[in-house]
């Protein structure tokens, strides 16, 4: 039998590592063996360099870790060492915390001239902008020069410069622009002796000056965090004992005595306060006593048995205690930053169904989903768009100063009453403002009826999509105008299903274009537009000798009411000339797939009329027809959900609106 011995001390910083026990932490960093490049990677996978960092004392090493953990006190000391690589990794770390003068420092020890200048530029520092005009200047550099006299908008200087370097057009050009006239006036005269033209001045021209640095400064404010309990230890203090680990639990609101010394006892203090929030009679004397021996003392802290102390204001100070920064893990204190509160935007996805609140707020895939299950949608990039639009148009930035964000504002609708059968209760759930409204797309379907009118069937088209790919993202507040919402979707699909039987026309025979042509008249469209519908197809059918069709055609021509008027009379007389005709040749040369007394809907994918009867499915969204062989394909129609599924449909309200 052989006894083995295992060093459990990996184990065990690891054990301290999860629990947080610093103390015993920097015990074994400085007491224990523990080094190594697995340790190290164990310590960097598990988010803790700056623990890694007391490891390890080769400079590569410790520059790379310090970039890590973002000290950057420790990669500058460390990169005087390493030369000018290091320095451009601490500049790029500096520059991301808003460090300027390390990355100024940076810069200088690469040479990175261009960089400094720019530098300059962005943070305020005409000085040093001029310095580095003359550098450029002693180093010879051309382009240096024409840049710092740019961000400095130094027009003399540049001139000068362009000039030195032969350039006398575009130094005149420059003089010229700029109002330097004597300048110009000596260009000029140098470019007639040296025989070139005179370039022409544009007249639009405008001055190119640097933006004026409101706000001049140095480094970026930084929010103040306190030491953390392992900086604390590393410095040789110790954080168990520390003032800030001595904590009252957040239970113990009520003042304690600590003057009484030792033998002093807790007691009850339920009759502390009178009703009045005064201090007993009884209290009084005690309260008396212990001043006298504080004054014996020495103490001279002052009386503060008048303070008014009331029961509020000891909420006051437990709720203070409460949220204290100061958190307390293991033992040890560390700076906790005060916990942000939420955004608006998550309230809108809580409490909204509908897709528009979701895109507003930024949630695309929640967005997704709900039209997934709502209407099916399984293609959203046709409105992508208009979900760009409900994110932009539902917050409004004010731009800041110089180097400092943009501030963002949420725009909400006003607050609801809330669903609890009182009317002074109002509610705090608050909706985004929505981009889309319903009147603009009725403006658009007007403009979608002008170019049908006008043959203008392109734009049209373009018209009725944007409409239909426009309404699920739309979300209104009463029953009106839901009812209006479900009326332009039936009125854009039918008129959608129209064009693209009109467009098929085009490159079909002359039978399928019969067919085309008999079941466009089908489509539910406005009365002046069906009347053109039936003038194509009766006129088709005539000339293609189709009698019998073209004498149906005729007839329900001639039943439409505008036929009876005035301006459509020469409409009606050909009408009736082609009812006449057709009826005494009685007879269609072409056979096509249409019946007229036998009720149908358009297959949307073969354009071929499904008759009552026959099995058929739909579009979960804008209710196209289509045979059952095509369950699960893309609705040609909408372009965006899938066919034949069962879902709820259309959704035109959130649900903090329906429950008013």
């Amino acid at each position: 039998m052989r006894t083995v011995e295992i060093d459990i001390t990996e184990a065990i910083f690891k054990l301290a590592l999860e629990r947080k026990d610093y103390a015993e932490i920097m015990r074994m960093v400085k007491h224990s063996r523990l080094c190594g490049q697995a340790i190290i990677s164990y310590l960097q996978d598990k988010g803790y360099p700056e623990v890694a960092l007391h490891f390890v004392h080769d400079s590569k090493t410790r520059f790379k870790l310090a970039l890590a953990c973002g000290n950057i006190q420790v990669a500058m000391n460390v990169a005087h060492d390493l030369g000018d690589d290091a320095w451009r990794q601490l500049g790029v770390e500096a520059l991301r915390q808003g460090n300027h003068e390390v990355v100024e420092m940076s810069y200088q020890k690469t040479k990175e001239f261009e960089c400094l200048s720019f530098l300059y530029l962005i943070t305020g520092n005409t000085d040093k902008l001029r310095k580095m005009q003359k550098i450029a200047e002693m180093r010879g550099d051309v382009m240096s020069c024409v840049h710092n006299a740019l961000f400095l908008g130094d027009v003399e200087e540049r001139v000068k410069i362009i000039e030195s370097t032969g350039q006398l057009s575009l130094a005149y050009l420059a003089a010229k622009t700029h109002g330097l006239e004597e300048t110009a006036d000596r260009l000029e005269e140098l470019l007639l002796a040296s025989n070139l033209a005179i370039p022409t001045v544009n007249p639009n021209a405008s001055l190119l000056q640097p933006p004026t640095p409101i706000l001049r400064t140095e480094n970026w404010p930084l929010l103040a965090v306190g030491k953390s309990a392992l900086s604390d230890l590393a410095d040789g203090g110790s954080s168990s004992k520390g003032v800030s680990s001595i904590k009252v639990d957040d239970a113990d609101d009520d003042f304690h005595d600590a003057a009484g010394g030792a033998g002093s006892s807790w007691g009850a203090d339920d009759d502390l306060f009178d009703d009045e929030g005064g201090i007993t009679g009884a209290e009084e004397k005690k309260t008396a006593g212990k001043a006298g021996k504080e004054k014996a003392a020495g103490g001279g802290w002052g009386d503060d048995d008048d303070l008014d102390l009331s029961d509020d204001e000891d909420k006051v100070v437990g709720k203070a205690n409460s949220s204290s920064p100061t958190s307390k893990t293991g033992g040890f204190d560390y700076f906790a930053a005060p916990t942000a509160g939420n955004p608006p935007t998550s309230s809108w996805c809580s409490e909204s169904t509908h897709c528009a609140d979701h895109f507003a707020a930024g949630s695309v895939e929640s967005a997704i989903q709900l039209l997934n299950r709502q209407i099916a949608a399984v293609n959203v990039s046709p409105i992508k768009q208009q979900a760009l639009s409900l994110f932009l148009g539902s917050t409004a930035y004010l731009p800041g100063l110089p180097s400092m964000p943009v501030n963002r504002s949420y725009l909400v609708k006003d607050s609801a009453p809330a669903a609890t059968g009182t009317s002074k209760q109002t509610s705090t759930k608050t909706l985004p403002v929505l981009s889309l409204k319903v009147a603009v797309l009725l403006e658009q379907l007007k403009q979608a009826y002008r170019a049908f009118t006008n043959a203008q069937f392109a734009e049209c088209k373009e018209f009725l999509e944007n409409v239909i790919k426009s309404i699920p993202l739309i979300a209104v507040a009463t029953r009106s105008e839901t009812n209006d919402l479900k009326e332009l979707l039936d009125v854009s699909r039918e008129y959608l299903i129209a064009l693209r039987v009109k467009e098929a026309m085009a490159d079909a025979d002359t039978a399928r274009s019969l067919e085309l042509a008999a079941y466009f008249t089908h489509c539910n469209l406005q009365p002046a537009h069906l009347t053109l519908a039936l003038k194509t197809a009766m006129a088709s059918a005539f000339k293609s000798k189709n009698f019998v069709n073209a004498a149906s055609f005729a007839r329900r021509l001639l039943e439409m009411p505008d036929m009876s008027s005035e301006k459509n009379a020469d409409a009606r007389s050909k009408a009736q000339k082609v009812l006449q005709k057709s009826e005494q040749q009685g007879r269609n040369d072409f056979q096509i797939d249409y019946d007229e007394k036998n009720p149908f809907s358009i297959d949307c994918f073969r354009l071929k009329p499904i008759y009552k009867g026959t099995a058929s499915i739909k579009c979960s969204y804008c209710q196209s027809s289509y045979s059952v062989d095509y369950k699960g394909k893309l609705c040609q129609t909408c372009g965006i959900c899938s066919v034949g599924l069962d879902t709820v449909g259309l959704v035109t309200q959130s649900a903090v609106v329906r429950a008013k």
